[in-house]
This record gives C-alpha cells, sequence and structure tokens, in this order.
C-alpha cells in the first residue's frame, strides 16, 4: 500500500480531470488517497468554472454512452441476418465488433435474434418434420417468430438497458461529491 508521500508525488503529476475522477470513484480507493488527492486538488485552487466545465463534460459523455446504448440500434436488415442466419460463425465478427465498441444493445439484441432465430427455426423444422407440415407452414412459423421477436425486442433489450442506466445515473448523482441536489457543483472535500 503506498504511502502518503508516494501519494502525494503520484497525484501532483495528476491532471485536474483526474483528480476529480477520483473523487467521484470514492468507492474505489482508500481513505488515505481520497484525503491526499483532495488536498492536492485545493492546493491548485482550482475554480467554480471548472468543476462546472468538468461536470458538463462528464453529462456530455453520459449523453453519448446513452445515446450509443439505448437509441441506436440495430438496423432492420441486421436484425433480420441474425434472425435468420444465426450460425456463429456468421455472427461472431459482428457480436466482436459490438463487445470492442460497447455497444450494449446492438450486442443484447444480436444475441437476440440469434437465439430466437434459432428456436423458431428448430419448431419449424419440428412441426415438417415430425407433424407433416408442408414447407410453407413450415416456413411461415419461422417468419412469425421474427415478427415476434420485432415485436417483443423493445420489452428485452432495450426497456432494462434503459432502467439500468436509470440506476446507475440516479446512484451516481446521488453518491457524487461533486453535485448537490440542484445539479450545481458542491464544495470540494
Amino acid at each position: 500500500m503506498p504511502t502518503k508521500v508516494e501519494l502525494e508525488k503520484r497525484y501532483s503529476s495528476y491532471s485536474n480531470e483526474e483528480l476529480l475522477d477520483l473523487l467521484n470513484d470514492q468507492e474505489a480507493y482508500t481513505e488515505l488517497a481520497i484525503d491526499v488527492a483532495s488536498n492536492e486538488l485545493k492546493g491548485r485552487n482550482l475554480g467554480e468554472e471548472e468543476i462546472k466545465e468538468y461536470i458538463a463534460q462528464k453529462y456530455k459523455q453520459a449523453e453519448l454512452f446513452i445515446e450509443k446504448n439505448i437509441h441506436q440500434e440495430l438496423p432492420l436488415v441486421l436484425k433480420s441476418i441474425f434472425y435468420f442466419c444465426w450460425l456463429p460463425l456468421i455472427t461472431l465478427p459482428f457480436k466482436m465488433y459490438f463487445k470492442e465498441d460497447k455497444s450494449i444493445l446492438k450486442l443484447k439484441q444480436t444475441n437476440f435474434y440469434a437465439t430466437i432465430g434459432f428456436i423458431f427455426f428448430t419448431v419449424a423444422a419440428l412441426c415438417f418434420l415430425f407433424l407433416k407440415t408442408n414447407l410453407l407452414s413450415a416456413i411461415s412459423i419461422w417468419i412469425m417468430g421474427m415478427i415476434i421477436a420485432l415485436i417483443t425486442d423493445k420489452r428485452f433489450n432495450r426497456d432494462p438497458i434503459i432502467r439500468r442506466f436509470d440506476q446507475i445515473i440516479r446512484k451516481y448523482q446521488s453518491s457524487s461529491p461533486l453535485f448537490t441536489d440542484n445539479d450545481e457543483p458542491s464544495q470540494l472535500p
């Protein structure tokens, strides 16, 4: 565990933003680290305007993240591709890209459409093979599954993500030392 002197030396090289980030994530640091960071920031005589700018920047980052994960869903063409071509060989490159890009909604939708597509393909194949339905009926079952998937997508993908983001934002605002009830920066500890 680093000593106070080591922390003072380390934090003296941190930018104001890095120190504010540290103070905003107090659960991840020891009490000593928080005290040293707070003292370092006080010694820099950071003005209220700079703190407001930091908060505005964090809000902008959060808005971009939310935009990417709530409002930018898969286009219908990709939903159809994942539904009808659910083989991992086909879907894996997309999934890896969405994971790297941190596109949570798109990744969930990829998995959702591939899984539902596989389930309805299996049901359609079983009806064709064992219930002796004609091929057109089996294909109709598979296509009906796509319509069901489109209808239920919002409930199983977007809504849970919105609820989780809402909880995270509320928790952040209530626990952050830089926010007060009226979203104005508070005094630094």
